[in-house]
């Protein structure tokens, strides 16, 4: 049985490296969508 602090403490580390791994996940996707418009663009002249 984990203490209320260390429950607390994993709990707190989870949320933050979930909101770390899906805001990365968001920017590399935006990036991309981006990097692929700007190619459509130039292939278009």
């Amino acid at each position: 049985m984990l203490s209320i602090a260390k429950q607390l403490k994993y709990g707190l580390v989870s949320i933050v490296s979930v909101s770390i791994l899906l805001t990365g996940g968001v920017i590399i996707y935006l990036g991309f969508r981006s990097q692929q418009k700007q190619i459509n663009l130039l292939q278009q002249h």
